[in-house]
């Protein structure tokens, strides 16, 4: 498994960090990426959540070869508790994108997309979402 979680200063942040693969996200990633969200959501002491990648590559999307041994099923698969996850956690949710977002990692980094949003762009180049009152935000 290759996600790292650390909280500093009130900012909780998930990386992605299996540059070896492009960031290629399994079964297992997924679980620990929608239990740091959870855990996040529960600590009072977080009050925002960062998810980024490796530079040059946010995500590949899914590593084909674990998504075809373990292909997800059902409302209780980790793809589904983690995409559950990014939409009701109720603290700022910002996604660090440098490079590709491919595949799942497109609607992960915009989750926080909705009728009301408000897409950004600055002059790097970066997409920044926010989300109505709630103040999710992804970043593109």
């Amino acid at each position: 498994m290759s996600i790292k979680t650390a909280t500093f200063n009130g900012v909780a942040t998930i990386e992605i960090a299996r540059p070896e693969k492009k960031n290629a996200l399994t079964a297992a990633m997924y679980q620990a990426m929608a239990d740091a969200l959870r855990a996040a959501a529960d600590d009072k002491a977080v009050r925002a959540v960062l998810i980024t990648g490796q530079p040059g590559i946010f995500t590949s999307g899914n590593d084909l070869e674990d998504f075809m041994q373990r292909p997800p099923q059902g409302a209780d698969s980790p793809v589904a508790q983690f995409m559950r996850a990014l939409l009701e956690i109720d603290k700022p949710l910002v996604a660090a994108v440098t490079g590709a977002a491919i595949g799942i990692g497109t609607p992960s980094s915009r989750a926080a997309a909705s009728p009301r949003s408000r897409s950004l762009r600055s002059s790097t180049g970066v997409n920044v979402v926010v989300k109505s009152s709630l103040t999710m935000a992804g970043v593109l």
